[in-house]
């Protein structure tokens, strides 16, 4: 080539390269924060049925920060924002190969920081951990023999939406809401807003962990967890103690995983002493374990651990614990998978056949799901499984229990395990929708 003409090649100019896949990754993950964003804007301005405390006052710790930026959003509008929460989420999931770290994790730690200033969203629970707290710590009273109706005259309880409850919450949770008593009530709230998204970060840290250890592609299992807009909205939103739980639950998942079985079974013991869901786990993890006689001596310290805080503590009153939660599967929940079924061929959720039904599809589902594991199929797959058969055949099923099977699905990656529990996040917001628009 002559000096002329490679000069004149010099001067044209490049085209302009645009890369179509990473543009909608970044619109999506944008899209995702800024409907997040609304959504809590939304629901912090005047006070409407997605704050449901509000029916106790609504001082300023109950809805600022954020409701100096009120918006004036309808309940409409609000919907539609938790709507394209949904939409702009799958999207990250289906572009997740071409996010960066940097903004992956970002934009997790963004929604989970406006889920913090925000009021506490869809539910009034975290208002009777504050009150099982203050039964004990303030007024002397065991929160598993006595309900927030012992004391109406405290200042939690027209917050309250179950005044005749008793505690159903393990007594390591339940001790520890005593801590939150001398923050007085608001003080208490923000406590428990903090520890619970604290919780989920530590949660996707986790998720992002096992993921790796599983030789899963960690951002997107990390994405998918902790940018799910039932995660974000109903359990960090709401302030539920179910993230503390999935905690110690993945930690003991991890440790073991990392052959640390020990420790891995007494992180299962704590999860099961925050609630007693996550005790469905302990077999999956047991079948894991390399070591299991060392995975059994850890959950049988933690075991140990939480039975001399419920003798030492709650003078061992197990008995009204079993019957509170007895009584929520009798009733049944506002909406749930056998309450569903039952309304389509006529038989009501409280009828004990029906509710025999499911539980013996429950016990199928474990034995099978078990069975699988023992063989040598993925135990963490199998576990989630096993939570899904829990949720599915539960008559008690609220929004954030969903959450229990959500890391599973994110760190084994299994596209049916990821159908099943979105499925199930789809179940729960549709059927709810008429109830935030009321």
């Amino acid at each position: 080539m002559t000096q002329a003409a490679t000069a004149t090649a010099r001067r044209v100019p490049l085209p302009l390269t645009f890369d179509l896949r990473r543009a909608a990754a970044w619109l999506s993950l944008s899209g995702l924060t800024v409907t997040g964003a609304l959504f809590a804007l939304g629901v912090a301005g005047e006070p409407s049925s997605f704050v449901p405390a509000r029916k106790g006052g609504y001082p300023g710790w109950l809805h600022e920060p954020l409701s100096t930026l009120d918006l004036g959003l309808s309940s409409h509008w609000i919907v539609y924002a938790l709507l394209g929460m949904w939409l702009f989420y799958a999207l990250v999931i289906a572009f997740s190969g071409d996010i960066s770290v940097r903004a992956g994790l970002t934009a997790i730690a963004t929604l989970h920081l406006v889920f913090l200033l925000g009021p506490p969203l869809l539910s009034m629970d975290v208002f009777s951990y504050i009150e099982y707290g203050r039964l004990g710590a303030l007024h002397g009273l065991n929160p598993y023999l006595y309900s927030p109706s012992a004391v109406p005259q405290d200042a939690a309880f027209p917050f309250i939406g179950w005044h005749s409850a008793t505690s159903v919450y393990g007594p390591l949770f339940t001790l520890g809401t005593y801590a939150t008593a001398p923050l007085g009530v608001g003080g208490a709230l923000w406590a428990m807003k903090v520890l619970t998204v604290s919780a989920s970060l530590g949660c996707v840290a986790l998720v992002w962990k096992a993921a790796e250890r599983l030789g899963r592609r960690p951002l997107e299992a990390a994405l998918f967890f902790g940018l799910n807009p039932l995660l974000l909205v109903y359990a960090v939103g709401g302030v539920h103690n179910d993230v503390l739980m999935l905690a110690a639950a993945l930690g003991g998942v991890v440790l073991v995983l990392g052959r640390r079985e020990a420790a891995g079974g007494l992180a299962l013991a704590a999860s099961t002493a925050v609630k007693a869901s996550s005790g469905v786990l302990l077999p999956y993890v047991l079948i894991g374990a390399r070591d299991r006689g060392r995975y059994v001596i850890g959950a049988l310290a933690g075991a140990i651990a939480a039975a001399a805080i419920w003798v030492i503590a709650f003078h061992g009153e197990v008995g009204p614990f079993v019957d509170e939660l007895k009584a929520q599967q009798s009733h049944g929940s506002l909406h749930s998978v056998p309450k569903w079924l039952g309304h389509f061929v006529g038989i009501s959720v409280t009828n004990n056949s029906l509710r025999h039904v499911f539980q013996v599809l429950l016990v199928a589902a474990l034995v099978l799901t078990l069975r699988y594991a023992w063989r040598g199929g993925s135990w963490v797959l199998a576990a989630g499984w096993g939570m899904v058969a829990v949720l599915v055949t539960t008559a008690w099923l609220l929004p954030w229990y969903v959450i229990w099977a959500l890391p599973f699905a994110a760190m084994t990656g299994d596209r049916k395990l990821r159908v099943a529990t979105l499925a199930l996040c789809a179940f729960v917001i549709v059927l709810r929708i008429p109830y935030l628009l009321a």
